[in-house]
């Protein structure tokens, strides 16, 4: 039997509380034996707001605290050498584990799949943990080959957004961050 392994790849520009507790539940309720956090390469919507350096260091705090052995930091796409696709991602890994291992995905981005992959490939084909929003409906019938992931007790929580969580760091606000992640980015002047 093959291993239960996921990927969880998203920018994380910074890791909050949200990404904690998907990573967390992941891997408690899917009883997974490995989680690979995988953060993405600058996009042509997305400009990081943290230099290379710092946002490889962000990381490696953020899977220290999810606290878990099983959690793991891949740091294949943070040199920016290989764009990052879901589909890409998922030939890196097929290559190293020999099978396509679950990648986590928000329910909101469904319909963003067919958009990006007219195909179908990341819809139908990936295994896929689609982590439910509690006020989004999901539309089972645009995708295929899934577990269904319900990380939040708090609703709050699931509503969070990095772009919430910079617009507070400027304020000086670093609720929903953990702590040591929030010195880290209070001592370095991060995101300000």
């Amino acid at each position: 039997m093959k291993p239960r392994i996921a990927l969880y790849g998203w920018a994380f520009d910074p890791p909050q509380l949200a990404h904690e507790t998907i990573a967390r539940e992941a891997i408690k309720q899917l009883n997974l034996d490995a989680l690979y956090i995988v953060p993405s390469w600058p996009r042509s919507d997305k400009v990081y707001k943290a230099s290379q350096e710092y946002r490889e260091r962000i990381m490696e705090i953020f899977v220290e605290n999810i606290n878990s052995q099983k959690a793991e930091l891949s740091k294949d796409f943070l040199d920016w050498k290989i764009k990052n696709t879901t589909l890409n991602t998922d030939k890196l890994f097929r290559q190293k584990l020999w099978f396509s291992p679950y990648q986590i995905f928000w329910s909101d981005v469904i319909d963003n799949m067919w958009e990006r992959d007219p195909a179908g490939e990341v819809a139908l084909r990936l295994p896929k943990i689609i982590v439910k929003r509690p006020w989004f409906e999901i539309d089972t019938s645009k995708i295929d080959n899934f577990i269904l992931l319900e990380p939040f007790k708090n609703s709050e929580v699931a509503d969070l957004s990095s772009t919430l969580i910079r617009e507070n760091i400027k304020k000086r606000v670093f609720d929903w961050l953990n702590g040591v992640l929030a010195n880290f980015i209070d001592q370095n002047k991060l995101y300000i």
